[in-house]
């Protein structure tokens, strides 16, 4: 088991995400603003890798568990170029080396490893495997069927990975994309063998030429693999639809339910429900005989006019609550005028809730918020799991640079906002070496690889803007976990009562939970109007910074808005009206003529009382002091 990951499962320790206004349909998502102001802890970079011109290394990037038994986390990663393939870094004391440790060239073949993947361990010998995918590979490029896809695994040993795949399976279906998502199933038949799932998005599974897709699991043994698939699952739905890509994206979604099998997510990219496409997600329970033929949960995602639910990724987010249960990430990078989302659910006893937990999304569009997610691991060592959501079209310097973002577990769940925004533009030196760098593509958990205690996580940027102006490269970075501490007082950021202010003393007179270092916010503007809308302006926030404003009736009956702004708050989070701004540079944050819903007694001449507050990710922020404002017509 790699240290600092944190999943309830049977033996998989490690594990990927694939590449994986609110919709009513999400509840009230929140949202993302683009990289905080000064905050003094962020994930350390560690390590970054630059390949040549041309080739996208970053293209698919994963933690590869622990492939030599060392103790310490392994990272996996792949071109989407035929010629680079595949290379490993083995983990050490002091971190990855410069250079691969281990390479697989597709010099000679048709198709690269273009999605890699940890394996668990497939034999029961103590080494972790990897599993990679091609899409294009074809048996014999001069005949018939073409790029039919194939899926190789590669075993561990005391010295590394072993030379040549220890096990091979080719697709027989013409373009099936057999490979496009690839993956450690977890142990989904109890019998102490890890397993593995292996997507065709593409395949025809009938004589009527209709690519509908299909999703394979093969079972772990002794002896390694089984030769052929002991679950194989076409769309469980009959509609007779091409290319809806069933299984665009698959990976392990943990022990959802407790039972002691772990269970398998299946991403329907385009679910044939509607005129526009509707991305659904379907979970299968493992059991002693296997995953049942049955889902055991079903959600379909929201259609909205003119825009695309698809699901791109799915991914464990391992056990963020430390119920006992692991979780299911989702990400929908189109939804939402292209901002994106993300989505969490909780499991339970019961299985996955119906409802997702917490809902990401972005302050504007074309971000494709939620191309990736994965769990983190544990970055902060405080025993829940994190997760980490790829944004590779954030635009930075008015460029498609991309960006990371990283949310930490607690008791609660899932952190409001982001604890850590990665991108390109923080590691170099020149505004333009970032430019169109799709940072994010790519993100995933590279379990502890140096052996602290703290989950590592890696980035991959297909497009990372090289140090000759004009010569684009990729990237992919890795970063090392650690103490969050924000403000550089010396005080966790878990525990700070004051996360954004220099506070060592951590007092609070008052006993409110919000210490007494904290500057309040300043709402400087506050108008309401039936035709022309909510005119807020708030200052003193940090910049990048995402505020809610919330409008209710006269102060009867309000309480807390999070845990931790206690005293008189409005309840930000159910009870009020809330609407969303991001800070700009300075801290002042501006929303003009933000339209009002129709409410029942929300009319001219009638007072509201408006509230503005900065929630920190697991509870506590700064507020500002409610105020009453006359409704104009």
């Amino acid at each position: 088991m790699v240290p600092g990951v944190i999943m309830r499962t049977g033996r998989f320790a490690v594990f990927s995400g694939m590449m994986a206004a609110c919709a009513p349909d999400f509840g009230a998502p929140v949202v993302e603003g683009r990289p905080r102001g000064a905050t003094t802890q962020v994930l350390n970079k560690a390590w970054s890798t630059v390949p040549r011109a041309g080739i996208d290394m970053g293209a698919c990037v994963a933690g590869a568990g622990d492939v030599n038994g060392d103790g310490f986390g392994d990272v996996i990663i792949a071109a989407a170029d035929h010629l680079e393939g595949v290379a490993v870094y083995y983990g050490s004391a002091l971190g990855l080396a410069s250079v691969p440790d281990w390479r697989q060239d597709a010099s000679g073949l048709s198709g690269a490893g273009t999605c890699v993947a940890p394996a668990g361990d497939v034999n029961g010998d103590d080494f972790d495997d990897i599993v990679i995918g091609q899409t294009e590979f074809d048996a014999d490029p001069d005949a018939d069927p073409l790029n039919t896809g194939r899926a190789s695994l590669v075993l561990g040993s005391a010295t590394g990975l072993e030379t040549a795949p220890a096990w091979v399976t080719v697709a027989k279906s013409d373009r099936a994309e057999y490979g496009h998502a690839v993956g450690a199933a977890g142990d989904v038949n109890g019998d102490g063998y890890d397993d593995i799932v292996v997507a065709a998005p593409n395949q025809s599974t009938g004589e009527d030429g209709i690519h509908e897709g299909q999703v394979f699991v093969y079972h772990g043994s002794a002896t390694g693999l089984g030769t052929s698939s002991a679950w194989t699952m076409s769309p469980p739905d009959p509609y007779f639809h091409d290319n809806q890509q069933f299984g665009y994206a698959v990976a392990s979604a943990g022990d959802v339910d407790g039972d002691g099998f772990d269970d398998v997510a299946i991403g329907w990219k385009d679910f044939p429900n509607t005129q526009r496409p509707q991305g659904k997600v379907v979970v299968y329970r493992g059991s002693a005989s296997g995953l049942e033929i049955v889902p055991a949960w079903t959600w379909v995602g929201p259609v909205e006019p003119w825009e695309t639910g698809e699901v791109h990724s799915v991914a464990s987010a391992g056990d963020v609550n430390g119920d006992g249960y692991s979780d299911l990430l989702v990400g929908m990078p189109l939804i939402g005028d292209l901002r994106g989302s993300a989505l969490l659910f909780h499991g339970s006893a019961a299985g996955l809730e119906t409802d997702p937990a917490w809902v990401r999304t972005t302050a504007a569009g074309d971000w494709s918020y939620g191309s990736s997610v994965a769990a983190a691991g544990d970055v902060n060592a405080d025993g829940y799991a994190d997760v980490i959501v790829g944004a590779p079209d954030a635009p930075l310097a008015g460029l498609e640079n991309g960006m990371a973002y990283l949310y930490l577990g607690s008791p609660a769940g899932l952190s409001l906002s982001h604890v850590w925004s990665g991108s390109t533009n923080r590691e170099d030196t020149s505004p333009n070496e970032s430019a169109r760098a799709r940072y994010g593509h790519s993100v995933a958990s590279a379990g502890d690889v140096d052996g602290d205690g703290f989950g590592d996580v890696i980035v991959g940027a297909t497009g990372h803007m090289g140090s000759t102006y004009g010569e684009t490269l990729p990237g992919v970075f890795l970063y090392s976990g650690g103490i969050f501490d924000r403000d550089g007082d010396g005080v966790p950021w878990e525990v700070d009562i004051c996360p954004e202010a220099f506070d060592p003393s951590q007092v609070d007179v008052n006993g409110d939970g919000v210490g007494d270092a904290c500057v309040p916010l300043d709402l400087a503007l506050a108008e309401v109007s039936v035709a022309q809308g909510v005119t807020i302006e708030v200052d003193g926030v940090a910049p990048g910074e995402t505020v809610r404003v919330a409008l209710a009736g006269r102060l009867t009956g309000v309480g807390p808005c999070f845990p931790g702004l206690a005293g008189l708050c409005l309840d930000l989070a159910v009870d009020a009206l809330h609407f969303e701004a991001v800070a700009d540079a300075t801290g002042h944050a501006t929303l003009v003529g933000a339209a009002l819903p129709p409410v029942e007694g929300l009319v001219a001449g009638t007072f509201v009382t408006v509230q503005a507050a900065a929630p920190a990710p697991s509870g506590g922020g700064v507020k500002s002091e409610p105020v009453e404002v006359l409704v104009a017509p």
